[in-house]
């Protein structure tokens, strides 16, 4: 049996400060990253944003990102996002196909992985893939990537800002939260191929990621909020690795994805 979500009320919203742990420059240019987490929407079938993770981009795929922003994960008119941002500010960004028909209203878990080691590319998302409930959903057709300037020949490192890590918020292009709720949210060093998905959906009494199996993989998993600290009143959610703690506007509700009830 699924639980009911615990919806935010408007303008909640989680943070968890600045580190390298969430940068997608490794120092010599792009490292293999990725995104993981199951989450619940009421309206991912209409013709809106929902932003899910970011380090200071904005929902906007064509317009510039602010000074120091990397990367954004959102929902846009029933697809996922991702954009990452170059040194010169430009954003490249990658799109799945339509699918929020098909997750809204129910728990879906979703995983965004990206190869990095693109510097110079004239297209850095080539190996970026979506997968949805472990199918892949990328959109590959012309119109699935691009970026916001037209005279960009090239694209050149994410800029390692200073940027705070905000879950389920955008500034722009107006200020927008996350209508649902999100769970079992992980951040990876590494690139997941299609064999690996199991692992990032089943897995005991780590279902979300199996972290027994992740480093076999060569997946450095850097943090994994499974918000079972949350209730009773608490505020804030601390990472089972590396302790990276997570702060909320408001209190809230607490919410469990399928994999959380897992006996």
């Amino acid at each position: 049996e699924v639980m009911s979500p615990g919806v935010p009320v408007q303008g909640d919203q989680g943070t968890v400060p600045d580190h390298d742990d969430f940068s997608l420059n490794g120092g010599a240019g792009d490292e293999p990253f990725s995104l993981s987490m199951w989450i619940w929407g009421s309206d991912l079938n209409q013709e809106n944003i929902q932003p899910l993770l970011r380090k200071g981009g904005i929902a906007v795929e064509t317009a510039p990102g602010p000074a120091g922003a990397e990367w954004i994960l959102f929902m846009k008119d029933k697809r996922l996002y991702w954009i990452v941002y170059d040194t010169n500010q430009v954003a490249w960004y990658k799109r799945s196909v339509l699918i929020g028909d098909q997750m809204s209203g129910s728990w879906a878990h979703v995983l965004l992985t990206y190869k990095g080691d693109n510097e110079g590319s004239t297209n850095p998302h080539e190996e970026t893939r979506f997968y949805l409930d472990g199918e892949d959903v990328t959109d590959t057709s012309g119109a699935g990537s691009g970026s916001s300037s037209a005279s960009a020949q090239a694209y050149f490192a994410s800029p390692k800002g200073a940027k705070e890590l905000d879950v389920g918020f955008t500034s722009s292009p107006e200020p927008a939260w996350f209508n649902g709720a999100i769970d079992d949210v992980t951040i990876s060093r590494g690139y997941v191929l299609p064999f690996m998905l199991p692992s990032m959906t089943v897995g005991d009494t780590q279902c979300g990621v199996d972290l027994s199996v992740m480093p076999v993989f060569g997946m450095n998993l850097v943090a994994f909020w499974r918000f079972e600290d949350l209730g009773s009143g608490a505020d804030e959610s601390e990472s089972l690795i590396d302790g990276h703690v997570m702060s909320f506007t408001h209190t809230p509700e607490p919410w469990d994805s399928p994999c959380s009830l897992v006996p």
